[in-house]
């Protein structure tokens, strides 16, 4: 049987031994904590780091993009001074150009009023030398232009009538004098030429046309279309014969110049003079 101390030894020494082994648990367990919050400060601190460099990346980039909108702005305004400048040159350059825009639409109608006056007073002289040349016999006269041609329609009458060929031909030439001055009545057409005009012509599938070169032959046929021309060229509006100065000579529209010449030298005079 054990001594009471003995008892007490072994108790104490287990005890001791408890203790013992609880502390060096305890240490173990302090070590491992403290090498965890070791690794996660330094976890940490890489984060940190990472997050730094990564912000100091964004802040230069930022720096960058400002001083870029800095050098942008200084451009912006260098070309609002320029254009400044250039928009002063530009409303000077209108203002001038107004004016002479106004200069030139002011001597413009000086000319057309004087163009007018001009045209008139030669629509003046045309029908005075008109009148004074109607009974003149020479190579420069007096042709009416869209009176129709009598004398195609007397050959005409004599080959198609035995008798009285004249009498037909006064009425089928009367006949067709009210045809060609009835407005109603359009044997034209317009085309197209090769440079792009448009230009009108005898329509030569009228029916009427086709009739009279049928019934009267083609002299009477290219009569009537020289009538119908000649009121269109001259009076398209009124569709009658209008007097025009007329060289014979070359068949076309006389001068002035021309008719004056074709007067007698005493007649020219006085004219001039008055």
């Amino acid at each position: 049987m054990q001594k009471p101390i003995e008892i007490a030894i072994k108790t104490i020494d287990v005890l001791v031994q408890d203790t013992v082994t609880r502390r060096d648990k305890r240490e173990e367990e302090l070590k491992a904590q403290i090498e965890e919050q070791k690794l996660r400060i330094s976890e940490a601190k890489k984060e940190i780091n990472s997050v730094k460099m990564e912000r100091n990346k964004q802040v230069k980039e930022l720096n960058a993009k400002i001083e870029e909108q800095k050098k942008r702005i200084l451009e912006a305004k260098n070309e609002i001074t320029i254009t400044k400048e250039k928009e002063a040159l530009l409303k000077a350059e209108l203002k001038e150009t107004k004016e002479e825009v106004d200069a030139l639409r002011d001597l413009n109608q000086l000319l057309i009023g004087k163009e007018v006056k001009a045209n008139n007073e030669l629509q003046d002289a045309r029908k005075e030398l008109v009148n004074m040349l109607k009974e003149v016999e020479s190579g420069i006269g007096v042709k009416k232009m869209g009176d129709l041609d009598y004398e195609p329609f007397i050959a005409a009458a004599k080959r198609k009538y035995s008798r009285n060929p004249s009498k037909h031909a006064v009425v089928d030439c009367a006949y067709y004098e009210a045809l060609i001055r009835d407005p109603n009545w359009h044997p034209f057409k317009m085309i197209t030429r090769k440079d792009g005009k448009v230009e009108e012509i005898i329509n030569e599938e009228d029916e009427k046309l086709k009739e009279v070169k049928n019934e009267h032959g083609n002299e009477v046929y290219e009569a009537v279309k020289t009538a119908l021309m000649e009121l269109k060229d001259y009076n398209a509006s009124g569709r009658y014969p209008v007097m025009e100065l007329w060289n014979f000579l070359e068949n076309r529209r006389a001068t002035l110049q021309e008719a004056i010449l074709t007067m007698k030298p005493d007649e020219a005079d006085k004219r001039v003079k008055t």
